[in-house]
């Protein structure tokens, strides 16, 4: 259960895991997904969630920009 921690603080233990057992994370998610499509019936829900968390280690962290646009002040 994750409970009540943030996804950024999800993101570093699962990149400080990776890191101290010598994995790239990006690296094993790209294997883990060709090997799911090269199998003989592949899962497109398993498919789909390994490339969400890989995509999702590669976000920058920071501040959360401002979406929208601005209205001119008159």
């Amino acid at each position: 259960m994750i409970g009540k921690k943030t996804l950024s603080a999800i993101r570093a233990d699962l990149l400080e895991q990776c890191a101290k057992e010598g994995i790239d994370a990006a690296v094993w998610f790209d294997k883990q997904i060709r090997n799911l499509e090269s199998g003989k019936s592949p899962k497109p829900a398993e498919i789909e969630t390994l490339k969400l968390i890989r995509d999702g280690l590669r976000v920058e962290t920071g501040k959360p920009k401002r979406g929208g646009k601005q209205v001119p002040s008159r």
